[in-house]
């Protein structure tokens, strides 16, 4: 191989790692920005209990309920904006009422021993 060739390799490389950790480093600042969210929906067994606040990310099993049941994420709000989100479950017709009622059918579902 050329000595340009290897040089157009190694700058490549360079590149790429350079792009990799300014993407790491904005996925950062994104979560940092986004903050800690609060569940608002009801409890669901051996996943989440109501009033939970995440701040470092959602557990695994509540990943894996969200994969299942993407009503629920609707129900994990800022917790700057919890407040206006409460008004909004008292309305039945509202977006976060009908996820509620949603997630509260799964629960049922998930309770002890189903």
């Amino acid at each position: 191989m050329s000595e340009k060739t290897e040089k157009k390799k190694t700058e490549a490389k360079q590149e790429a790692q350079q792009e990799t950790k300014q993407e790491v480093k904005q996925e950062a600042q994104q979560e940092t920005k986004q903050g800690a969210v609060i569940y608002l929906g009801p409890e669901i067994p051996g996943v989440v209990s109501a009033g939970m606040v995440f701040s470092r990310g959602l557990p695994p099993q509540m990943e894996r309920t969200l994969k299942e049941l993407p009503a629920a994420g609707k129900l994990l709000v800022p917790v700057g904006e919890a407040v206006d989100a409460r008004k909004k479950l008292k309305n039945e017709m509202s977006a976060i009422s009908i996820c509620y009622k949603r997630t509260a059918e799964y629960a049922a579902g998930k309770g002890a021993g189903k």
